[in-house]
């Protein structure tokens, strides 16, 4: 499986050498009568993409501590922003080639896509620390409205066409066929909670509305009934009734020393039908108390602490979920870029890429110089992602007389952390680690 890296998105999209830049911009006409992507290997890529880092989000801890590991809710607070977001994708290409005529470039792809994300409001790091502050004995209250998952996968099929409009001018559309096989999607996520002393009591006053569809699953009576079985089986890719479309829109200038190129891409949705439903969570959720001197002076039995909790924690693990079909937008994306030819091998870039469906805007900036040396690019590259500016990359596409193989990585300047009883390293201080390569 090749996992498409939407951060590396910023080193890959000014290189109208690589097909897999046409994915980005369907006005690129690349440079070739025709080309092939070698299904499963002409898109290798490797994500992690976090608005904190590791090195953020644990710290060692002290004296009797020493051997332990622990959540560290105030630098997570202090570094987090006012919406934060961990996302991952995955995209597997079963065909993938691309043709010249005349003043047309055409395209075709076919491949299965898998887009999770999650958003969190930074009130949710104050939460976990708790809900009382013993320093001012006073309570808290938290607004986490905003705070949720989104998650699709699905297959598509696409057919691009890039035309020559004159005058160095390019324009491109690519129309694809989306088949859905599984979704979770808040479209409400309004969520506060709030203290009180007499009685003693903790509320959440949520207004949220959770749309889904899961493989083998049905409606929800319970928290367990939203895990899907693990593992899946194959028939979990089989083509299901949850037809949609979507549409990419891309604009191409190319001038003697610069190059401006823009695009709209995941302009569409799926309508879910088959073994969809939605949850809607609209009733205040209240957890009561218990005077625990109650409890040491014979008034209260642990049997009554025991009914109460229970009582309470009914109202979150008990669902009510009905069947509708829905139409959910996938997250739209936006890019905009700027080339400057420095010297006659030396190329400039500059890109922005803009992702919305979620409460605010996330962006991501790069920048990246391109050395031409014989039937070489050497690409360096850096950006602003995940709220972070330290994230410096390398490059490098080499091609042959029929072949072409390319290789990117967009921070190579990290500490690692190796995770005992685990086989693999984490990436300690970044808040991103990509890698990528592929075969045409």
């Amino acid at each position: 499986m090749s996992l498409v890296v939407h951060s590396q998105d910023l080193a890959l999209y000014p290189l109208t050498k690589v097909p897999q830049a046409n994915l980005l911009n369907p006005a690129y006409r690349i440079k070739c009568k025709f080309y092939l992507g070698v299904p499963a290997l002409n898109r290798i890529k490797w994500n992690l993409n976090s608005s904190v880092s590791y090195q953020e989000t644990f710290v060692r801890g002290k004296s009797n501590l020493k051997d332990s590991v622990l959540f560290n809710y105030e630098n997570i607070y202090r570094f987090a922003k006012k919406y934060n977001k961990l996302s991952a994708d995955a995209h597997l290409s079963w065909l993938d080639f691309g043709f010249a005529k005349k003043t047309n470039f055409f395209s075709f792809s076919v491949a299965t896509h898998y887009n999770y994300a999650f958003v969190f409001a930074k009130d949710l790091m104050r939460l976990l620390q708790g809900n009382w502050r013993l320093s001012g004995n006073n309570r808290q209250t938290f607004d986490l409205s905003g705070t949720k998952v989104d998650f699709q996968f699905f297959h598509s099929v696409g057919v691009g066409w890039s035309k020559f409009l004159g005058q160095n001018r390019y324009a491109g559309i690519r129309l694809n066929y989306l088949n859905g096989l599984a979704f979770v999607h808040a479209s409400k996520a309004e969520l506060n909670a709030y203290s009180q002393l007499s009685p003693v009591q903790f509320g959440i006053s949520p207004n949220y509305l959770l749309k889904y569809s899961l493989p083998g699953g049905g409606a929800m009576n319970n928290l367990s009934d939203f895990l899907p079985e693990l593992p899946l089986s194959l028939d979990a890719l089989l083509p299901q009734n949850n037809h949609g479309a979507s549409i990419d829109l891309g604009f191409w200038l190319k001038q003697d020393k610069w190059q401006l190129a823009a695009s709209a891409l995941n302009l569409g949705g799926i309508f879910w039908s088959q073994n969809s439903f939605q949850l809607p969570i609209d009733e205040d959720i209240l957890f009561v108390g218990e005077n625990l001197r109650d409890y040491l002076n014979g008034n209260l039995t642990r049997t009554d602490i025991e009914q109460n909790f229970k009582d309470s924690l009914r109202q979150i693990l008990l669902f009510n979920s009905t069947g509708t079909q829905s139409f959910v937008f996938m997250p739209a994306q936006f890019f905009l870029s700027y080339s400057y030819d420095l010297l006659p091998k030396v190329k400039l870039s500059i890109v922005a890429k803009a992702s919305t469906g979620y409460r605010t805007l996330f962006y991501d900036l790069g920048a990246n110089i391109v050395y031409q040396y014989k039937y070489f690019d050497f690409q360096l590259n850096t950006g602003y992602k995940n709220t972070n500016f330290k994230n410096l990359g390398l490059g490098v596409v080499k091609n042959f007389k029929h072949w072409q193989i390319y290789f990117f990585t967009e921070n190579i300047f990290f500490n690692a952390v190796l995770v005992q009883s685990l086989p693999y390293i984490l990436p300690y201080a970044t808040h991103s680690f990509n890698f990528q390569l592929g075969i045409n």
